[in-house]
């Protein structure tokens, strides 16, 4: 009986495995000229845009598209000697026009996956709105660098704290798909 209903619960979530896959979207980054970076991106929770070179993904929920959104370039110069400094500067110029008073944390954590180096900085700032009301928000700059250091992906992400708790595992399941073409 038991190994019945456990097969009858198996094959039961078969269309949800089938679904799931059926989700899983392949990106490249950028989506033209050179390749550099793949992703795999699961659109049941992620919209995603590509535009003016920013591969841009908010969450599907109604309630949280405003909440977080996570950006995505290719690097122009990766070559450069200083190449990490200036990309962390286009970056930072990023959260400096959309956040204010932002204090980033002291830790800097790196890790790789699939070959690529993940160097992160943390912070956190408020968002002003039209009418001066400031939301607090978190955010992330990630620089993704391949083992040749031939690319360079800067990433930036901003999320409330409520939206960061919800999509947390699903930003580090996103991260952890990327590889190096």
């Amino acid at each position: 009986m038991k190994e019945t209903l456990m097969l009858l619960f198996l094959l039961g979530c078969l269309p949800l495995v089938n679904h799931a896959q059926e989700s899983i979207k392949n990106y490249a980054l950028p989506e033209y000229d050179e390749l550099v970076f793949f992703v795999d991106v699961d659109t049941a929770i992620w919209k995603v845009s590509q535009e003016k070179g920013y591969f841009t993904i908010t969450p599907q929920n109604p309630d949280y598209t405003d909440k977080l959104i996570s950006m995505f370039w290719a690097f122009e110069y990766p070559m450069l000697d200083s190449a990490l400094n200036y990309a962390l500067s286009d970056a930072e110029q990023i959260v400096y026009e959309t956040l204010s008073e932002v204090e980033w944390s002291e830790e800097q954590p790196s890790f790789e996956n699939n070959s690529i180096t993940f160097y992160s900085y943390d912070g956190a700032g408020y968002l002003i709105s039209d009418d001066g009301n400031k939301t607090d928000m978190l955010t992330t700059i990630m620089l993704l660098v391949s083992a040749d250091r031939q690319n360079i992906i800067p990433m930036v992400l901003f999320s409330t704290v409520p939206a960061y708790d919800k999509y947390e595992l699903d930003v580090m399941s996103l991260l952890m798909s990327i590889e190096n073409w």
